[in-house]
């Protein structure tokens, strides 16, 4: 496996349209690397330009200690795992997990040790005849995986693979795909708009905002040490509650603090945040209640584990000082 060394990469698009504006990001040989943020922040583009597969403004990328910037995408040594699988459709399991190899023009022998290591560690040996339309979406990930895998990549590149699963199936193939990481010990870029993908997945999660990277740090020190309100708004379920013209605070700053942090009941220091609404609706999760707050600073949401609530309610909650964050507002 290799590291992957990006320096002040750019993608401008027609009409000097930016898609990634001066990136530099080093992912560490055998690392697991999630890029995440919302739709449109680059992190796809990102991926593709790593591949090859998209042209590069400006910049560098070193895959090791080559850099690969004019190298076609097929010389890079790396596989890419797609959104839609990109299987043959006609083909068998077998023929899709030997077609990167017979064109590589392989021995037969070499071929088949490959493809049967890989069925085994991914469980397609039962499916091996079967073509793409005959196996569920988890399957045909698992395939996708495997053609992967038995090209012997120096570096996975991944682009949202479980966002065509359902949930259950995306929370096993989560596991999954985490436990092949280790095992193989490989580099992988892993590119998600789903946050629980990235804190679950990710040695490291690069957090992407219009073609920036915001923050780069484990998951969670970003949850808990977030470099600024998009950072800390983005990470989180409920996000963080950002709020405005709170007494004794700057008029430059927005006050965070986490809905599990916040506490029924009036405050016990004078330095803890107070704050007074009335309940505006209660979403069962099942271990949890979040509670969405109308206060004179805006809708605050509030994670509870136990009590009774109805809508309507005058309620009063506070937080502790030390669980309070400042953040320049922009």
């Amino acid at each position: 496996m290799s590291k992957v060394s990006l320096r002040n990469l750019c993608k401008t698009y027609a009409k000097d349209v930016p898609a990634v504006k001066g990136l530099s990001l080093d992912i560490y040989d055998g690392e697991f690397m999630v890029l995440v943020g919302p739709s449109g922040c680059g992190k796809t583009t990102t991926l593709r330009m790593i591949a090859g597969l998209e042209s590069v403004t400006d910049g560098v990328i070193h895959i090791g200690d080559r850099s690969v910037r004019d190298v076609s995408p097929g010389d890079r040594n790396v596989s890419m795992v797609f959104q839609n699988y990109a299987l043959f459709p006609h083909m068998t399991v077998l023929q899709n997990l030997s077609f990167g190899l017979k064109a590589r023009k392989e021995a037969k022998t070499t071929i088949r040790s490959k493809i049967d290591t890989t069925a085994d560690k991914l469980g397609l040996k039962e499916l091996l005849k079967r073509r793409p339309g005959e196996l569920s979406g988890g399957q045909r990930q698992r395939v996708a995986l495997g053609r992967a895998m038995v090209r012997e990549p120096d570096v996975f590149l991944l682009d949202e693979p479980l966002s065509n699963l359902d949930a259950k199936m995306r929370i096993t193939m989560r596991r999954e795909i985490a436990l092949l990481q280790r095992e193989l010990n490989a580099t992988m870029i892993y590119v998600t708009h789903d946050q629980s993908e990235a804190m679950t997945l990710g040695d490291r999660v690069c957090i992407m905002n219009e073609g920036c990277i915001q923050q780069v740090g484990p998951p969670i020190e970003v949850y808990n040490q977030p470099a600024n309100s998009f950072v800390a708004s983005f990470l989180g379920n409920p996000p963080m509650n950002l709020l405005d013209g709170i007494p004794n605070t700057s008029p430059d700053q927005l006050l965070g603090v986490r809905p599990e942090k916040l506490k029924i009941g009036r405050a016990k220091e004078s330095t803890d945040l107070e704050l007074e609404g009335i309940l505006d609706m209660v979403e069962e999760t099942g271990d949890s209640r979040v509670l969405h707050l109308k206060t004179s600073y805006g809708v605050v949401t509030v994670r509870v584990h136990e009590g009774q609530f109805s809508s309507g309610m005058q309620l009063t909650c506070h937080a502790a000082n030390t669980d309070l964050y400042h953040f320049p507002k922009t």
